[in-house]
């Protein structure tokens, strides 16, 4: 089933906010959470989907903590305007291998200092 923007942009910051919790607080967020802050009616299929990709990013982490979570704020849209400043991409979707950028936390700064 073929998706739209805005139904894609829900599910990237559901995977995003689920991310955050697990990582970061230990605990998988209740689905009023997820609702409120991403995804408004969420499709129950979407449950499962978000906890298989939290738990292979934490495995993936271990205990490591202190991220910063981005898909529509934070380093995503400067990793964005590089692709197009200066690699000439000027559809989102045809460069990006990613939907959610997680970076060190305290790394960030420097990060989007040397462009």
């Amino acid at each position: 089933m073929a998706t739209d923007a805005k139904e894609t942009k829900k599910q990237e910051n559901g995977s995003r906010i689920v991310f955050e919790s697990v990582i970061e607080r230990g605990k998988f967020p209740t689905v009023d959470y997820i609702e409120k802050n991403a995804y408004e009616n969420m499709p129950a299929s979407w449950l499962k989907t978000f906890e298989l990709q939290a738990n292979a990013i934490k495995k993936y982490v271990g205990g490591k903590k202190r991220y910063n979570y981005s898909r529509d704020k934070g380093i995503m849209p400067f990793l964005e305007r590089i692709a197009k400043d200066k690699m000439g991409v000027s559809v989102k979707d045809r460069w990006n291998p990613m939907d959610i950028v997680m970076v060190i936390a305290a790394k960030e700064k420097s990060m989007t200092k040397k462009n």
